[in-house]
């Protein structure tokens, strides 16, 4: 019979909207909590995935990585931009060690193809021969040295330290006839430094 005031509705909804933004706010952090587990899963899949198929590269070229590479994109959900290692998928890529081992006797052609003179005599040509025979390498060489043998021991050093890039940089400064040995060999290091440039950035993603 008498009519409720306004403080009087105030009184009694006032509690309600308090439990109901308490309720929003618990709501609200199970979500984030949810999608917080969710995004760290995910997270931990893509590791795992990416962990495989580090470790199928280190079989070396002529096998393939199709299979993992598939894993991980399908892990990213397409975030990540995995075309440099689409590329090499089939095939595979060298490793540091075949590299290495695969990198002497590419030196010595590339040495031998700079000493050989272009237009020089028989006797030219057999001089040329016996330094090919009985090899003397300098040590080390002075920075400013542009030799072809300087050169190569500069790629040699890059290599042994994990340089690909620089390997890549210092083969070009080559004089032209002694790149022609070393053209097979450096699409392989290229290779293998683009497929290890993408994985770092995908670490560091």
């Amino acid at each position: 019979k008498a009519v409720a005031r306004p403080a009087d509705v105030s009184a009694a909804v006032g509690p309600v909207h308090s439990k109901i933004a308490e309720l929003e706010q618990n709501v609200q952090n199970v979500v984030l909590s949810e999608q917080s587990r969710r995004e760290n899963a995910e997270r931990i899949v893509l590791s795992l995935e990416l962990s495989n198929l580090k470790r199928v590269l280190d079989r070396g070229q002529g096998q393939g990585y199709a299979t993992e590479l598939e894993e991980v994109r399908k892990a990213s959900a397409g975030t990540l931009d995995l075309a440099a290692l689409e590329r090499f998928k089939d095939t595979g890529v060298a490793t540091p060690a075949q590299l290495k081992a695969e990198f002497r006797p590419v030196m010595n052609a590339v040495i031998d193809a700079d000493l050989e003179p272009a237009d020089g005599s028989v006797i030219d040509r057999l001089l040329a021969g016996a330094k090919s025979v009985v090899r003397v390498r300098k040590v080390s060489h002075d920075a400013d040295d542009t030799s072809t043998e300087a050169i190569v021991a500069r790629i040699e050093t890059a290599l042994n330290e994990g340089r690909l890039g620089d390997v890549v940089t210092l083969a070009k400064t080559l004089p032209p006839k002694a790149q022609i040995p070393i053209e097979d060999w450096l699409i392989k290091v290229t290779a293998r430094h683009s497929v290890d440039q993408a994985i770092a950035s995908i670490d560091d993603r």
